[in-house]
Order: structure tokens, then sequence, then C-alpha cells
């Protein structure tokens, strides 16, 4: 009879242990199963923003663990991801307390790109004119964009501008030839907080990709330091670059 009860007991506080542990695992998402390169999960806030806004596609994996940063407001938990970097801000309400980092416009920053001084774009027919950057989106760009966004209104097949604006922002280049990750040179158009990329090659589906943003940040955060641009010089180099092009080519002022 003594040694049930210590059977018992022991089993007990067995389940006791587990438990907790069970519940955890039931809360995250890993995706080891799927890619046994990725060693990290998601969870939480990040878990849910990633599952309601387009998943795989728009975020693509975890790259790193939730790590505490420190930001313009103070301490901020972050994650990153292949095309993306979650920050969550508890003191918001929903859809806002997680929030999609500005990495394109960090990253062009971080090269020398001032996006600012860039060729800008001019109405056309079938194209959406940005006017807050001057810069125009036309297809199969503009399809991709219009077709994707983040959940405001739980309508998952149709989305608004403000939803399309508030996943990847404003349009910040034209479209342009550059090397993507794997070598390749494909027609590019960088955004506030992405790049879309056409790969021909592609099914019509997946022919505009996101760029891989979250992997270049990262390389980039450990090769230089962290660089702001100063909207003074930025505007002076603006102004520069449209006299200069008046002078060289008055055709296109």
């Amino acid at each position: 009879m003594k040694r049930f009860c210590l059977i018992m007991a022991l089993a007990l506080l067995l389940c006791q242990v587990l438990a907790p542990s069970a519940a955890a695992a039931a809360k995250q998402r890993c995706f080891s199963h799927e890619n046994s390169a990725i060693v990290n999960c998601i969870s939480g806030a990040f878990k849910t923003y990633w599952e309601a806004n387009g998943g795989l596609p728009i975020f693509g994996y975890p790259i790193s663990k939730v790590t505490t940063e420190k930001s313009a407001t103070g301490e901020i938990q972050v994650q990153w991801f292949e095309r993306a970097r979650l920050e969550q801000h508890p003191e918001s309400q929903p859809p806002y307390n997680v929030q999609l980092t500005l990495l394109g416009e960090k990253l062009l920053a971080g090269r020398g790109r001032d996006w600012r001084a860039s060729s800008l774009g001019q109405a056309t027919t079938g194209c959406r004119l940005f006017v807050e950057t001057g810069h125009t989106l036309c297809e199969p760009f503009l399809s991709y964009y219009r077709s994707h966004g983040l959940q405001f209104d739980k309508q998952a097949t149709t989305f608004s501008e403000p939803e399309s604006l508030a996943l990847f922002g404003l349009p910040l280049t034209e479209p342009a030839l550059e090397p993507a990750a794997d070598g390749q040179v494909y027609l590019t158009q960088w955004f506030q907080r992405a790049r879309f990329e056409l790969h021909p090659q592609n099914p019509p589906a997946t022919r505009v990709l996101l760029g891989l943003l979250g992997m270049k940040r990262t390389v980039l955060l450990r090769s230089i330091p962290a660089r702001r641009l100063n909207p003074a010089r930025a505007r002076q180099a603006a102004t520069t670059f449209r006299r200069l092009r008046t002078r060289s080519c008055p055709a296109l002022a």
C-alpha cells in the first residue's frame, strides 16, 4: 500500500512538472519539422500577428528569438524574421500592439541611398502615384500591393489601401533592376517596410516575391554602425540632384 501511494505521489508530481511545459509548447509555433534549419519559434502576440497577416510568404521564418532592444520610446520586445522585424507595443490596442519596423527605409539609408534624391515617377494610366513620396506603383507590383495587407476589418479576401499601406508602407523608389539574395538580377521596387521583386520564371501566383530584408538587415547591423539620416542634408541633396539634372537634361526637369 505504501509503495502504491508513493508511485501515485510521484506520478502526480511528474504531471505538475510537465503540464506547464506542455501548455507552453501548445502556445508556440515551431518550424523545425518543415525546415530543420529553423530553430526559433513564435508565440504570443508575434504568433498571432504572423498567422493573421500573411505568415510565411509575407514575413518568412523567424531567424531570432524574442529580444529586448532600445527604441526612441524606451525598451521594446522584437523578433527578426527573414523578411521583417516585428516590434511589440503592449501599450497600444490591436492591431497596433505589434508593428513592423521600416526595414526598407532603414536598409536604403544604411547603404547610403537617399530615396528623397532618387528620380521621381510620373502619373501614368494604370499606375498609382503616391504624392507623399512622388513615386508610382505599376503592374505587376500594383496588383500584389492591393491584394495584401494587415487585417483591420477581418475581411481576409480583400484589402483597403490603408491595410496595404500598413503592411508595406509607401514606395520609396521607382522599379529598377537590382541583384537579389540569390545573386540574380530582378526588377525591384523599395517600400518603407518591404522590397518587391519580380521573378518572371515563377508561376503567376509567385512571380512577385518579397525580398529577404530581415536577413540583410542583420548582416548590415553586424558589419557597420547604425547611421541616422539627417533630414536637412537629405533635402539639400534632393535639391542639388534636381538642379544638376535640370542643367544636364532640361527635358527631364
